[in-house]
């Protein structure tokens, strides 16, 4: 936009396959990475407060750095992505419905969370999503996850703090299929 404060539209036929979203940016706008499907990296700057709804939908990313500056994260925002681990850093407050439906199989979820939508992980009718989830005890990630124990085998265990660099697996939830 004219205010270089969001992003509308990354070209879906762009080969390039890492992308810095510019600093000043706060908004990455609904659909404005859908269909890249070259792309595989995405840094965001610590600006961006929002991703908006399906931003990154039915894209190539793999990997995406998000930011201390991030408080949303909208509904269908990484459907369909090819991310396998995703790091979502303390500070976002809110993941709408079926936020990170895709391939992931590893997450973190922060104890800044205060509300998760519907299927968040793409645990719907037969689908299971992630597979291990970093929560916190007391937190509402742990409340969200031990709702779905009829759906998915939910086991936990809950001690010490997250290093994204070297994850502490004594604090993880494990769905067995």
């Amino acid at each position: 936009d004219k205010t270089n404060k969001s992003i509308l539209v990354y070209p879906a036929g762009r080969e390039q396959t890492e992308y810095r979203v510019a600093d000043g940016t706060e908004i990455i706008s609904e659909n404005s990475f859908n269909s890249a499907y070259s792309l595989k990296y995405v840094e965001l700057p610590d600006t961006v407060k929002t991703i908006d709804r399906a931003a990154f939908g039915f894209c190539g990313l793999e990997r995406i750095k998000l930011n201390n500056g991030l408080e949303t994260i909208e509904e269908d925002a990484f459907w369909d992505s090819n991310m396998k681990f995703l790091y979502i850093p303390e500070g976002v407050k809110t993941m709408g419905n079926s936020a990170l439906s895709g391939q992931l199989l590893t997450v973190y979820l922060p104890k800044s969370l205060e509300t998760i939508g519907e299927a968040v992980l793409g645990w719907n009718e037969g689908y299971y999503g992630a597979t291990t989830v970093y929560v916190y005890e007391g937190s509402v990630a742990q409340e969200y996850i031990n709702n779905y124990n009829e759906r998915a085998d939910v086991t936990a265990v809950l001690r010490g703090e997250f290093d994204e660099a070297h994850p502490n697996h004594d604090f993880v939830y494990t769905i067995k299929k």
